[in-house]
């Protein structure tokens, strides 16, 4: 007995001895992860057989969180390293352009405005700007030049919600700022800033300003020779509900009154957050973010489609969702149009059960988009 007892308090300090210095040194495994290698290691010794039927470790962001996978061989979906200038590299919200004859210092191809969000930290979730070549990596065209507009300094103040577009020969980023003011008096923003190389940002512009809307997720598109803004704003008829509106504009800055845009096929119990849109053989197509409640409670994504310059938008079914990475939820997704015959790429925001937040990119069929 004593020996047994013995062996077993040797056993039990090398197994001390190693989680607390080789194992945070060099694996960082979780205890739970750690014991169970060990068990597992002691079994096949002993027994010559696998104890556990699958892998003991930390799951790979892509894996795949469906019991069917058979069928599924393709690697379709990329999680982008976004360089954010917090440095933790997690960033939501992107909205992102494709020129074809490039632009900025660089002259690259793909332009995108994000958030940073580290761990849905709404501190960070300033304005950031990003190129690229092909889409897959991505850096800020100068360094130290992110954020292009900073927090505010009101306790809750902060930032959100980018757009990009190419005007003419500039690129105009917009952005929402929600301020939460000492004497109780709360208002929300719509701002844009613009560059003429990507790199050098001026022209700090408030486009709308009010204390009784929202201006939730604006997403801009030029339809013929006039901008069209999409917002997410309280119901003209029901304040307890969440709608999606449409402004016009000749030229980014004024804008007129908003219209009421119907949204057909989305299930009563909830209502529209976020929205991004891309226009492909005069359609728009639409990857719709619904919630249930204010703030953005239980997102999801929706493919929905517009066939009438986007006064209205039909719900076409549910952005697929079954990667370990966006096991909590998905978030706002931005449609770009590369100009490839059957498909588009659909950069989207999504947050795993760790709380970590990516922005990943998905080739998505033109078809899907069918009514």
């Amino acid at each position: 007995m004593i020996i047994v007892s013995t062996l077993l308090f040797i056993f039990l300090l090398v197994v001390f001895f190693y989680y607390n210095y080789l194992n945070k040194n060099f694996h960082e495994m979780t205890l739970k992860i750690f014991l169970k290698k060990i068990i597992r290691k002691l079994f096949k010794l002993i027994f010559r057989k696998n104890l556990f039927s699958s892998p003991i470790g930390e799951n790979s962001p892509y894996y795949i969180n469906v019991k069917n996978s058979n069928s599924i061989q393709n690697g379709e979906v990329i999680i982008l390293n976004m360089p954010t200038s917090d440095n933790f590299r997690q960033a939501i919200h992107p909205d992102v352009i494709y020129l074809d004859k490039g632009f900025g210092l660089n002259n690259h191809r793909f332009w995108m405005a994000c958030t940073p969000y580290p761990n849905q930290d709404d501190r960070y979730e300033n304005p950031e700007i990003f190129s690229s070549e092909n889409g897959f990596f991505w850096k800020a065209p100068r360094n130290n030049m992110n954020p292009l507009f900073k927090k505010p300094k009101d306790f809750l103040s902060h930032n959100s919600d980018t757009a990009i577009v190419y005007n003419g020969n500039k690129l105009v980023v917009f952005f929402r700022t929600s301020y939460y003011e000492k004497n109780g008096k709360n208002k929300n923003l719509i701002q844009s800033i613009e560059s003429e190389d990507g790199v050098h940002w001026s022209n700090l512009q408030i486009l709308m300003e009010s204390d009784q809307y929202f201006y939730l997720s604006p997403a801009i598109k030029k339809i013929k020779n006039e901008w069209i803004m999409w917002t997410v704003d309280y119901n003209s008829k029901n304040r307890n509900r969440l709608s999606i509106y449409r402004r016009v504009s000749k030229d980014l800055i004024n804008w007129n009154s908003r219209f009421e845009v119907n949204c057909e096929g989305l299930p009563q119990i909830i209502f529209p957050w976020h929205i991004g849109v891309e226009i492909v053989d005069e359609k728009i197509l639409c990857i719709l973010t619904s919630c249930t409640k204010f703030g953005g409670k239980n997102p999801k994504n929706w493919m929905a489609v517009s066939q009438d310059l986007g006064f209205s938008f039909k719900i076409l079914k549910g952005f697929e969702n079954k990667y370990d990475f966006e096991s909590w939820f998905q978030y706002r997704a931005s449609i770009v149009d590369i100009g490839q015959k059957d498909k588009v790429q659909i950069f989207y925001t999504a947050v795993d059960k760790k709380n970590i937040c990516y922005i990943a990119r998905k080739e998505q069929l033109k078809s899907d988009f069918e009514i």
